[in-house]
């Protein structure tokens, strides 16, 4: 089988998550409207940093020539062709702008010296045109990337030159990318507390792309497999992704512990006041149990070689790395933006989870529907055969 059929009843249970979501968005809407702005960029933020993973890896593996992706590279195209439509919800946030940043309020800025400050580059207008030309240029890279994808399955003869052209744009796309990453987390996190900043942001988050992109990766292949797809994936292939994924969860925690030690030592209280703020005021269980989930426990599964072959157990790890990753990123937004409103009972409840699963479940609908588009072999890839021979 080398076409994925879409599984109706598989879309029927994203549809029902997106039900949940919107659930969830109601729920909070009559509760406490606050969460629905601070759920919809955690999640928002969170599965387009994976679509975004599908661009990273598909550039920085054409700029080496690294033939280990080849015998998946169509899952990554599928995450790749995901961002423009993430891309476009995460303008939604532009609605709750008012509410989750606070240098929007011009009585605020005008009271604060360092808002003041900072007023030519945190003002709505330039926040939402910064926005407008990641979004726009990451789509753009995918729709590039996918397209030249195809050139070399039609044309089989200019495969060789499609790929030095693509090795070209590649490095192209990767200056372009960790720029924009960059600026994307710069704006839509870091400034939901403009008082604080840290010089190694933009890694610590693109550190968090890497990790559920690649756990993202590892799940969707099992589950193909599982359907009868793909079946020339070997437990070679998984114990090489099952490497990257150990090596990223420990390079993640690696950024996660630079970041607060330098801040932790330094104890300057404009810095502090961040870890200050999460490890205490009810935060603090939540803060310790990220670096577990995304850490701790996957570290101590995937050391052993049995367990880097072993399907079932990378499944379960790679789902607990991805519930940590929803919390990392809740964790970096929630705490301030609930101080601001007053917001003292820190809860994970029903209306979290529902929104999570909406988004979940809309990212999944368009992934599989991308991926039912063409076959899933890297056709005319001059990568292929050696990818397919991979060895541990």
């Amino acid at each position: 089988m080398t076409t994925y059929k879409e599984n109706n009843n598989l879309n029927k249970i994203f549809i029902s998550m997106m039900g949940l979501g919107i659930l969830g968005i109601a729920g909070a809407f009559y509760f406490l409207p606050i969460k629905v702005w601070v759920n919809i960029l955690t999640v928002n933020f969170m599965f387009l940093s994976i679509g975004l993973f599908g661009i990273f890896m598909l550039a920085v593996t054409n700029i080496v020539g690294a033939a280990f992706v080849a015998p998946y590279r169509k899952i990554l195209e599928a995450l790749a062709g995901t961002v423009p439509y993430l891309g476009l919800s995460m303008f939604v946030i532009l609605l709750g702008a008012h509410s989750l940043y606070e240098w929007t309020h011009a009585d605020v800025v005008m009271n604060d010296k360092i808002l003041m400050s900072k007023a030519a580059y945190l003002n709505l207008p330039f926040f939402s045109v910064r926005m407008i030309i990641c979004i726009g240029l990451w789509s753009l890279m995918s729709m590039v990337l996918i397209k030249k994808f195809k050139e070399q399955e039609d044309f089989p003869d200019k495969a060789e030159d499609i790929q030095k052209s693509l090795s070209g744009l590649s490095a192209l796309f990767m200056i372009v990318f960790g720029v924009t990453y960059s600026v994307a987390s710069f704006d839509w996190i870091m400034s939901l507390e403009p008082h604080w900043f840290s010089t190694i942001f933009g890694v610590y988050t693109f550190s968090g792309l890497v990790v559920s992109g690649l756990a993202t990766l590892i799940l969707v292949l099992i589950y193909l497999q599982s359907q009868g797809y793909m079946e020339e994936v070997n437990l070679n292939h998984y114990h090489d992704l099952g490497k990257l994924l150990l090596g990223f969860t420990t390079f993640w925690a690696y950024i996660w512990f630079s970041q607060y030690l330098l801040i932790w030592y330094a104890n300057i209280p404009e810095e502090s006041e961040y870890y200050v703020l999460r490890e205490h005021y009810g935060w603090n269980l939540l803060f310790w149990a990220n670096i577990i989930l995304s850490w701790a426990i996957p570290f101590m599964i995937l050391l052993p070689r049995w367990t880097k072959r072993n399907k079932k157990v990378l499944q379960w790890t790679c789902y607990i790395i991805l519930v940590g990753q929803w919390l990392n990123l809740y964790v970096m937004v929630a705490p301030k933006v609930m101080e601001h409103h007053g917001v003292t009972n820190v809860s994970i409840t029903w209306v979290e989870l529902f929104i999570a699963a909406g988004y979940a479940g809309f990212f999944l609908f368009v992934f599989f529907k991308k991926l039912s588009k063409s076959s899933l072999v890297a056709e005319n890839s001059p990568f292929l055969a050696e990818g397919l021979a991979l060895e541990q």
